[in-house]
């Protein structure tokens, strides 16, 4: 019985034994079919993305990067020939009801210059391979520790899908200034209710009237995701009324002040510490209007009337730049020539006008006295004492041969603007806060861009030249570098390739660091088709070496771009960019200071290659109109 019983038990732990080891096989078994079926699927891919991933709206899943990579070029070749698209459709238009058509404007990512290189710049930028990096990144992970939560990060991807957005950059405030310029012809301004008032000093009051405007802030969002799905399908530019400020009844509630006003009615006197002005009744008669703070009217004047007449007939008579100290190097290679620092004066028209709303309306007879603003010099030197300036430290010299007009002339203005410039000893050399502002009043003239549909003359044509001259003068002296940018593509007047740099304000520029113990004098000058730049200075023995630019990656430009504009006669064809080959350049630069330091500088440049671009005249907007 006790046999039986002890072999009963025997068997038992037999059987649990056996069951034991079978689920031990089985697990085992599971466990390396699971870590054959991963192996087998990390193999596969290996070159592939993983299920569920998506670009945008491209369907990466299970391809190999190549083939993802042609997809994203045929979508940045389609933007670049098609650009972004803005509609505003009829069925908007609330006020501008006698249109029959969208407008439609097509904004590229370039921005095109009809005449000057130096105005030729991107808005949108695509980084492809950093668009594909982290997208092939998704569920891979070297560090096997890991590995359980890299398939679970696997694993949702599958079940749920993972999107990666396009890697790019925008210039939004160019963006919204192009919709704006574009859009701008069919908006209507609010009408503000107004004073009427005739040469009897008689009031009337025009009635108000609404205003249509649009929502550019909401377009350049939209752009911004459309890009992120790789998505160019139009965006619709939505309008918006816009309200009048002031309104009839506002007006009435003030018409016996300003009758009372204009029946007593004195000169605006104006003055500065040396100057007075005198504003005449008959003048700022039609300037009366109401300003409304908080449910509270004043009687004052229209802002932009008023800030418009000092700026056209006041400010011009106050306004005086501010002189930075220049010399000038005779032919014995000596100072011959000095010009003392002096600070500049500059009305400032929004204080101005604001403190003539205060003050006029409270006392009449009282003389105001201008808001006017003091202008420090950049440098304030007022002597030649111990500036240590005493031999030429490098020169850089550039050719503009063939430029046009315009061009040729923006060369020598801002050339001038730098001649006789001091920098002191430790201090950063920027060449767009020297250069100042770029506009009629400092002497430049316009180049035509490509904005949308419009051709836009906007300034600062030729610095490109000027900046590109002064880097090569700074690396002559020794020099070192804060900040240098290559052009988009290579530009002839700026060979040879990868010795340019690209300067528009306020970014980028053009950047040296004095980093000697002296002063150093910038001298510029034209002759014939080149510019030349020269630093002076005193030499302390630093050796300078620069190797020649390297060029590599040579690759051959996209065929003729076409692009529709209402600035050319219809089927007129203008041509206004030639192709260049895109390429890589880079040279190292080097500075051996008399200690034994070395500083050595790598400027690499990277020129895309650019296609011919030529303008096609299409039917203006009225030409539509009248032809309906």
């Amino acid at each position: 019985m006790n046999n039986f019983k002890q072999k009963k038990i025997v068997n038992t732990k037999q059987r649990r034994l056996i069951v034991i080891a079978a689920v031990f096989f089985i697990f085992f078994c599971l466990i390396e079919a699971v870590v054959f079926s991963a192996l087998k699927i990390e193999s596969y891919y290996q070159d592939k993305f993983f299920p569920g991933i998506y670009i945008g709206q491209i369907k990466a899943g299970g391809k190999t990067q190549k083939e993802v990579y042609e997809l994203l070029e045929k979508f940045k070749e389609e933007l670049s020939t098609k650009g972004l698209t803005y509609v505003y459709p009829v069925a908007k238009q609330e006020i501008a009801a006698s249109r029959q058509e969208d407008e439609i404007v097509n904004i590229m990512p370039q921005i095109y210059a009809v005449s000057d290189p130096d105005l030729s710049y991107e808005i949108i930028t695509i980084n492809l391979d950093a668009t594909i990096a982290q997208a092939f990144a998704l569920g891979r992970h070297k560090n096997l520790k890991n590995i359980l939560p890299v398939w679970r990060e696997r694993y949702r991807i599958w079940q749920n899908t993972k999107t990666i957005p396009l890697n790019y950059k925008i210039n939004q405030e160019e963006l919204l200034n192009i919709l704006k310029d574009n859009f701008k012809k069919l908006e209507i301004p609010p009408g503000e209710a107004r004073f009427l008032i005739d040469q009897n000093f008689k009031i009337h009051i025009e009635q108000e009237k609404f205003g249509l405007t649009f929502d550019y802030q909401q377009a350049v969002s939209e752009s911004e995701t459309k890009l992120k799905e790789l998505n160019l399908e139009p965006i619709a530019i939505l309008s918006l009324q816009s309200d009048p400020k002031i309104k009839r009844n506002d007006l009435v509630e003030l018409i016996s002040q300003a009758e009372s006003l204009l029946n007593n009615a004195e000169d605006i006197q104006l003055e500065n510490e040396t100057q007075q002005f005198e504003i005449k009744p008959i003048i700022y008669k039609n300037w009366l209007s109401a300003d409304k703070q908080n449910k509270t009217l004043t009687l004052n004047f229209n802002n932009q009337a008023l800030e418009k007449y000092l700026e056209q007939e006041i400010k011009p008579k106050i306004d005086q730049g501010a002189a930075e100290p220049k010399f000038i190097i005779g032919g014995n290679k000596k100072v011959s020539e000095f010009t003392p620092s002096q600070p500049g004066l500059k009305l400032n028209l929004s204080a101005s006008r604001e403190k003539i709303n205060q003050e006029f309306f409270k006392n009449p007879d009282q003389k105001i006295n201008l808001v006017i603003e003091i202008i420090p010099p950049q440098y304030s030197i007022a002597s030649i004492n111990d500036l240590g300036i005493s031999e030429l430290l490098g020169a850089g010299v550039s050719n503009f041969k063939g430029s046009p007009p315009n061009r040729r002339h923006n060369i020598a203005v801002g050339a001038a603007s730098l001649n006789g410039i001091l920098v002191p000893p430790g201090e950063e050399f920027s060449t767009n806060k020297a250069l100042g502002a770029i506009d009629a009043q400092t002497g430049y003239l316009t180049e035509l861009v490509i904005k949308g549909n419009k051709t836009i003359p906007e300034y600062g044509g030729g610095l490109c030249q000027v900046g590109t001259t002064l880097f090569r003068a700074a690396l002559a002296a020794g020099l070192p570098i804060t900040e240098r940018k290559a052009h988009s593509y290579r530009v002839v007047y700026y060979e040879p390739a990868g010795t340019d740099c690209t300067v528009y304000s306020p970014h980028p520029d053009c950047r040296f660091l004095n980093d000697s113990k002296n002063y150093i004098l910038i001298q510029t000058k034209v002759k014939g088709d080149d510019l030349f730049f020269e630093f002076w200075g005193t030499k302390d023995g630093r050796q300078i070496t620069q190797t020649d630019p390297i060029v590599s990656n040579i690759t051959n430009p996209a065929s003729t771009k076409y692009i529709e504009t209402e600035d050319l006669e219809p089927g007129q064809i203008k041509c206004i960019e030639s192709a260049h080959k895109g390429a890589d350049t880079e040279f190292i630069y080097t500075i051996k200071y008399p200690d034994g330091q070395l500083k050595e500088q790598e400027f690499k440049s990277h020129y895309k290659p650019w296609q011919a671009v030529c303008l096609v005249g299409k039917k203006k907007l009225e030409q539509e109109e009248k032809q309906e």
